[in-house]
């Protein structure tokens, strides 16, 4: 709730909020591992969709596959209805007619597989069908076929409310769309019609939606934040694609979707039969891994939950009346000023080291508490503003006054150049301090590294954009949203390049001098020496080769799966998903002696560089070089035989080419670097 306040003042400070997020994260795992403040629901289960499903659904002579027609589903309705089960919902979106399948008989009659679905649902009386509302110009899309929606017993909406960071925190337990009205989250309408709750009569409120009984008795009151979305408290665990069994939580009943099937309902629709399901709220959901069933993302319990996790959740916290609340603002700001008096009177009461310990032993103390007010109350107390932001922050400042009266000239050189340099660099400049500011003459190794067809790049995502806004006949606003989404993409193709090369010449041991539009330069050999840096760089550059060929086959293959999306997109005149784009890379080595240091004024120094005839000639030995070449001087193959002979052996020579500017023409090689790579 801290954090939240700080985001409103600060937009774009989002990073408080981020690091609040990770405590909580913890703290729901860590709650895994012990009971609950409230017991689980003992009517909860669930009914899975594996691959191992599909598969077998594959395998039968009719040959079904994905989406799955409805009357399998109004099997799996018809069967865990006569076995008692209270409530079946389905996180499954039932948007269009699906595809003629010969007629099956139901009640007496022949149906369509809707109308066979449609028809256990209003038998039933007890299914709750998966929606995702959102208006698309006039049109009202993401709800279920009118005719499965009128024989359902409630809609259920099943949008994620993920946080920033991507992972779901949060559902929705309400939500108005206009022309569609007010749609209840999946899990609170499932547990709606298990508690006979009349969520006309619910009442919204900030920070609370009660809900009400047909005589109107409070039944529960939900904790929401702003957007009327609640906590999901993790407690029962989310299956793995192979792994459905979730017997640590005793009271959850799971099965497959072909055992269910198996369970043949009865002749007669009225009949009930006594079993595991009878008076269960139950799930029907994909655990798939295809690209069209998977419903995977990040959670608090991991990078890739099964997220149909999260309706249960909010279900169980439905049926037990347990939620996971946040502190207010008021006591967050309290907590923040307690520590802040604390880390003051610590920090100017004892010595640094003795001020630190305790500093660290009150921060585990309160960290502990928190951890203990999730686990054992589902209390969401904040860490990071009253840790971080006040109890740490306060200590820091406090140590860093103190130091800097003792100690004032090197706290201004870490001032100065500490956020500017890399950490070498900046020990160089601590330990030799103005003799770092002189300018040397060392031997050193540059690369240039450049994305070829930069240009034609940007100018087809200009050409795209301009015809998206052509065919959408997009307005100003929705001109430049196309505009900068195509921007965006453009970056984040050139920026997967670049990062590529960057973290290779890191790797190598390279000091990464400065990105120039589409290209990068990088040195070996400053500021501190390296053991054979020519042959460090030349490693890199094969690196960097092999690190975009392997780049352009993976984003190769994808876009073959996109051009086969781009072909049914044509055939429902849908507008063609953009292909990623291959870039190749062009470098350019050369080793000699150059001038190091900083470039810039004394007072604005902008980096740490090297400079000089050697650096021109590598850069134009750069744009000699094909995509996916590799070119170096004679100076530096040299070096290179020197250092590694078998390297140097994979060098064929070219014809020498004439530098602007210098008088001799400079002999220039190509590494065989595929030769390397796959050796």
């Amino acid at each position: 709730m801290l954090a939240d306040s700080i985001h409103r003042v600060f937009p774009d400070a989002d990073y408080f909020e981020r690091l609040e997020w990770a405590t909580y994260d913890w703290r729901v795992r860590h709650a895994l591992s012990r009971p609950p403040p409230v017991p689980v629901a003992t009517n909860l289960g669930a009914v899975f969709i594996s691959e191992e499903d599909l598969r077998r659904l594959n395998q039968r002579p009719e040959r079904y596959y994905w989406p799955l027609p409805r009357h399998l589903h109004g099997d799996v309705v018809r069967a865990l209805s006569a076995r008692g089960a209270k409530v079946i919902g389905f996180d499954v979106l039932f948007l269009d007619q699906h595809p003629s399948i010969p007629e099956i008989a139901f009640a007496g009659s022949t149906n369509s597989s809707d109308g066979y679905f449609a028809k256990t649902l209003a038998a039933a009386g007890n299914v709750v069908l998966a929606a995702s509302p959102h208006r698309k110009g006039e049109r009202v899309e993401g709800v279920p076929l009118p005719l499965l929606a009128t024989n359902a017993a409630r809609i259920g909406l099943i949008r994620k409310a993920a946080d920033a960071d991507g992972s779901l925190r949060r559902m929705p337990v309400i939500e108005a769309v206009p022309g569609v009205g007010a749609t209840w989250g999946l899990g609170v309408a499932m547990a709606a019609v298990a508690l006979d709750i009349d969520l006309q009569q619910a009442e919204i409120r900030p920070g609370r939606i009660t809900l009400r009984s047909r005589d109107g008795r409070t039944v529960r009151n939900i904790p929401v934040g702003q957007d009327n979305t609640m906590l999901i408290d993790w407690f029962i665990p989310a299956p793995t694609p192979t792994a459905t069994n979730l017997a640590q939580v005793a009271a959850f009943q799971s099965a497959s979707y072909t055992d269910v099937l198996r369970l043949r309902p009865p002749a007669d629709p009225a009949t009930r039969v006594r079993s595991r399901w009878q008076d269960r709220v139950v799930l029907v959901s994909s655990i798939a891994t295809g690209a069209n069933v998977r419903d995977v993302g990040p959670s608090p319990l991991g990078p890739a939950t099964i997220l149909p996790a999260a309706h249960w959740n909010v279900a169980n916290s439905l049926l037990t009346g347990a939620f996971v609340r946040r502190t207010s603002h008021e006591l967050g700001w309290l907590l923040i000023l307690a520590m802040t008096v604390t880390a003051g009177w610590i920090s100017l009461r004892f010595r640094a080291l003795y001020s630190s310990a305790a500093i660290l032993l009150v921060a585990a103390v309160y960290a502990g508490v928190c951890l203990h007010a999730y686990v054992c109350y589902r209390l969401w107390l904040p860490i990071v503003m009253p840790i971080g932001g006040a109890l740490l922050m306060t200590h820091v400042v406090m140590v860093a006054y103190r130091a800097y009266l003792e100690r004032s000239e090197l706290s201004d050189l870490r001032s100065l150049f500490g956020k500017i340099v890399a950490p070498d660099v900046l020990d160089l400049v601590l330990h030799r301090r103005q003799a770092a500011l002189n300018t040397t003459r060392q031997e050193v190794v540059i690369m240039f590294a450049d994305l070829r067809g930069f240009t034609e790049f940007t100018d087809a995502q200009h050409n795209l954009a301009l015809q998206r806004i052509q065919t959408e006949q997009a307005s100003s606003a929705s001109a430049q949203r196309i505009l900068d989404e195509v921007a965006a993409d453009t970056m984040a193709t050139v920026n997967h390049y670049l990062s590529l090369i960057a973290g290779q010449v890191k790797h190598h041991h390279g000091t990464l001098d400065k990105y120039i539009g589409d290209s990068v330069m990088a040195f070996w050999g400053a500021p501190t020496a390296v053991d054979r840096p020519v042959a460090g760089c030349v490693r890199a550059a094969i690196a960097i080769q092999t690190a975009v060929a392997d780049s352009n086959s993976i984003r190769r293959s994808r876009n073959r799966e996109l051009a086969e999306e781009n072909r049914q997109r044509a055939a429902d005149k849908q507008l063609p998903l953009s292909l990623g784009h291959l870039f190749q890379v062009g470098i350019g080595i050369n080793a000699g002696q150059a001038g190091v240091g900083f470039m810039g004024s004394a007072d604005h120094l902008s980096n740490f560089t090297v400079f000089g005839r050697e650096v021109n000639i590598a850069s134009r030995v750069e744009g000699q070089a094909a995509s996916g070449q590799i070119l170096l001087t004679g100076a530096a193959l040299r070096l290179l035989q020197a250092e590694d002979p078998e390297l140097a052996a994979r060098c064929r020579e070219l014809a020498p080419i004439q530098v602007k500017g210098i008088h001799e023409p400079v002999p220039l090689f190509e590494v065989r670097w595929q030769e390397v790579a796959h050796s």
